[in-house]
């Protein structure tokens, strides 16, 4: 059997979720070099490969696309140094449009939502759920009214909760991506363009 070429520009992402959501994001914002996207299945394993896939020939980029989760600057030296393992030196801090340092592969981060805030996937989603879009303020109301003594998760996960319950509304529930490519977000809101803006200078290589 064939082994399939290895992809010049990579982008490692957590999970499905985020892998559809760049992808459509990126079709929505075409035209777009092209790359591939590679869901780890968590954090650790995103971080375990980092290493590797620097070294696979033939790379010329890789980008790394994580949740900031509650602490944005833990996350960035994280990745600081497991760049540093590999003789790469980041920035000591994330730039606000999403980071790219060049050299051999040219290496790119993007720390969700916007390379500044706490949170995650879900946090960046808010953000481009048109401000015209009447469920949105129900699904939120929902998710407020939630007695603390009911609520089954963490407070840092209300924006999360608010999300999925929106989406379980849409006509065909669906996952993130799908939502995007189907208009139900808007790829034309700031954080939405930074993004797509971001991958567009790191993979044009």
């Amino acid at each position: 059997m064939a082994v399939p070429p290895t992809p010049p520009r990579l982008l490692l992402v957590e999970g499905d979720d985020d892998k559809h959501v760049a992808e459509h994001l990126a079709r929505a914002h075409s035209p777009m070099p092209e790359f591939e996207t590679v869901a780890k299945g968590g954090l650790q394993r995103l971080v375990d490969a980092i290493g590797p896939e620097i070294n696979v020939s033939g790379r010329s980029v890789l980008g790394i696309l994580v949740d900031a989760n509650d602490n944005p600057q833990k996350r960035w030296q994280l990745l600081q140094r497991k760049l540093k393992e590999k003789g790469i030196v980041a920035p000591a801090a994330p730039e606000r449009n999403g980071t790219v340092v060049e050299g051999i592969p040219r290496i790119g981060i993007w720390i969700m939502p916007d390379n500044q805030s706490p949170g995650e996937l879900e946090d960046f989603i808010e953000r481009l759920v048109p401000s015209s879009d009447p469920v949105w303020k129900m699904a939120s109301d929902f998710i407020d009214a939630i007695p603390d003594s009911q609520r089954k998760f963490p407070e840092n996960k209300q924006v999360k909760a608010k999300v999925r319950a929106w989406l379980a509304t849409r006509a065909r529930p669906r996952n993130l991506g799908e939502a995007i490519g189907k208009g139900d977000l808007s790829v034309s809101e700031p954080i939405a363009r930074a993004l797509a803006n971001w991958l567009r200078i790191l993979f044009t290589a």
